[in-house]
């Protein structure tokens, strides 16, 4: 049976193999021609591979054969299980664990190899106490609600699902903390993929950025002409001075600009321009995705090249990138008398900042800037955004690729667990139909007992997923609701058509009509 579900793989899997390359090349914004071929090396390593898992899985199964007798091992599915006992004690523990968690998630930004690893074993065993106590509690606590638990099939639902609870508990852990795991990955790389644009405008708010001279401009404007199709529409000279700064608990190089030049940037930009009032205030230009902090009302120190250190006091910020040059990622906007008065002691640089039409689509253009501007000396939007779509688009497809085998995977196991439940419950349901319980009753009883097993893991996934993404989008400072949203209604959908497949073939196993003998 293996074996022919192993060469049933392979047949499929090469079959699709084209389709899934061509989503590879696409989401990395690569058009491109992908041609039909089968791999003998990944076909051999496929077969080694499985092989090796059924070997050990025979292995495992002659120890349990040669560890006890036949006759024990016929016995032991004939053999009632008992009623498991419920800890209010572990069960809240569970709970609290999870929680800790939780709170310990929200603050890996102090500390993230140290609190990862808490963060998930904290998670993952509140997880199985959650469902090996918890879960037992709360369906033992059901049971004293005789209103409901005597109306109709709930007695038997509830009493059947109570005494499958200690085989079911530990696989019901593994899926919840599966399923937190698959959401986790494909909802972190799809908000990753999916924020790409806003990314990217972010970090390159120009289409070109070079370190500017009449030739270069020269050659710049001559090249520009070429592409009509990349037309220029805004263009802007920078000047800046490159300075040692420190703040409490910042030490980095600043580019300092004058209150004039940084509000042309700001019109063409969109973004809130500067108006001080005072000579010895700056506002600092910085990314939360370069450092945090709230520096106003703090004084910075700076040191220029000829020994003077000028103080400055903060008094605004603005969060954005000035350019898309590193140098210009921490500045601070001055009055531009106080800039003409350092520019007399520090020589200005100067950048050239242009934005052109079609900047998505500026290949060309892109490559002839690169042929006539020297290297490291110059940024390109398009560059950064091919660049974002390549790392993205991995990410996305090993992300979606492995949370699909995952959800598949958990899926299917509970579905072939509770059909072998199933078939081992086929006779009590038959005398539950001799006795007079009609097919309908007994229907509605495999719904909520199912419902139980899917619904309850998968709120627990969603939780952890939930939290989990809420704090690397804390950590990585962008916003992953979107996606989170999307993730989980999608993987909730399939995991409702597993459910209703699930019920459909154990509903045909114990509530046929062909009737056994008692």
């Amino acid at each position: 049976m293996g074996i022919a579900a192993l060469g049933v793989g392979i047949i499929v899997g090469s079959i699709f193999s084209k389709l899934f390359v061509m989503l590879f090349f696409r989401l990395m914004g690569h058009f491109v021609q992908v041609y039909f071929a089968i791999s003998p090396q990944a076909i051999f390593n496929t077969v080694t591979v499985f092989l090796i898992i059924f070997v050990v899985i025979s292995l495992h199964a002659y120890s349990l054969i040669y560890r006890f007798k036949l006759v024990d091992l016929f016995r032991a599915g004939q053999s009632g299980e008992t009623e498991p006992k419920a800890s209010l004690v572990l069960a809240l523990v569970s709970m609290a664990l999870i929680v800790a968690g939780y709170s310990l998630a929200f603050h890996l930004t102090e500390n993230f190899l140290l609190y990862a690893p808490m963060v998930l074993a904290l998670v993952i065993i509140g997880s199985y106490g959650l469902f090996h106590s918890f879960m037992v509690f709360v369906i033992r606590l059901s049971k004293k609600n005789t209103s409901q638990y005597y109306r109709g099939m709930n007695l038997i639902s509830v009493s059947n699902l109570l005494y499958r609870i200690k085989s079911n508990a530990t696989l019901l852990a593994t899926i919840a903390v599966l399923s937190a795991t698959t959401v986790t990955a494909v909802g972190m790389s799809y908000g990753i993929y999916y924020d790409i644009n806003n990314a990217v405008n972010y970090h390159n708010p120009f289409s070109y950025v070079y370190w500017s001279n009449a030739d270069r401009d020269q050659k710049v404007n001559q090249t520009l002409l070429q592409y009509p199709q990349n037309q220029l529409l805004h263009s802007v000279e920078i000047e800046f001075i490159s300075a040692r700064g420190s703040l409490p608990g910042l030490d980095t190089h600043f580019a300092l600009i004058s209150e004039s030049n940084y509000n042309k940037l700001a019109q063409i930009k969109g973004w809130d321009k500067v108006n001080m009032s005072k000579q010895e205030g700056a506002v600092i230009v910085h990314s939360d995705y370069d450092f945090r902090g709230d520096f106003v009302d703090k004084t910075v120190l700076l040191e220029l090249d000829d020994k003077s250190k000028p103080e400055f006091l903060i008094v605004d910020r603005r969060p954005y990138k000035l350019t898309n040059n590193s140098n210009t990622w921490t500045s601070l906007v001055l009055k531009d008398e106080a800039y003409e008065q350092l520019s007399k002691a520090e020589k200005p640089n100067s950048l050239r900042a242009l934005i052109v039409d079609n900047q998505k689509d500026s290949q060309a253009l892109t490559a002839e800037l690169g042929r006539i501007l020297p290297a490291y000396t110059w940024n390109s939007y398009y560059s950064e955004y091919m660049l974002n779509m390549e790392q993205r688009g991995m990410l996305m497809f090993i992300g979606g690729f492995l949370g699909l085998v995952i959800l598949l995977a958990t899926g299917s196991i509970i579905y072939f667990r509770q059909l072998n439940e199933a078939q081992k419950e086929e006779l009590n349901y038959q005398i539950l139909r001799n006795i007079g319980v009609s097919r309908n009753e007994i229907h509605a009883s495999i719904r909520k007992q199912l419902l139980y097993v899917f619904l309850f893991p998968l709120m627990v996934g969603i939780a952890h997923s939930w939290v989990a993404l809420m704090a690397l989008a804390n950590l990585l400072v962008t916003n992953l609701v979107i996606s989170t949203i999307i993730t989980i209604a999608v993987y909730t959908l399939i995991y409702l058509i597993y459910y209703q497949l699930t019920v459909n073939s154990y509903n045909r196993i114990v509530n046929s009509g062909n009737l056994r003998s008692i």
